[in-house]
């Protein structure tokens, strides 16, 4: 992910209903989301790390494998320009 994107985690679960979801960021639970989707606005540093889920219901728990969420960083782009036989860079 790059920074400032948007970033999902979901999941497809089959059994008796109702479900009860709870999800995870580096082992801590994650407050308010209570979904089979986790979305993650505008993804800044702070949300890299792994993710899981446990899915429950009357019958028992289940817990997904991690999934790891990290920065790609932006590559650094470089234009140039010859003048006279040398080679000038210069970063935007």
């Amino acid at each position: 992910m790059q920074l400032g994107t948007s970033a999902s985690f979901s999941v497809a679960n089959d059994g008796v209903t109702p479900y009860f979801y709870r999800w995870y960021h580096q082992g801590a639970p994650i407050a308010d989301v209570t979904a089979a989707v986790l979305n993650i606005a505008n993804v800044q540093q702070s949300h890299t790390g792994m993710y899981h889920l446990v899915v429950s219901n009357f019958y028992g728990t289940a817990t997904s494998k991690a999934a790891e969420l990290s920065i790609i960083p932006e590559p650094t782009r470089i234009t140039g320009f010859v003048l006279a036989g040398t080679w000038w860079m210069r970063r935007p």
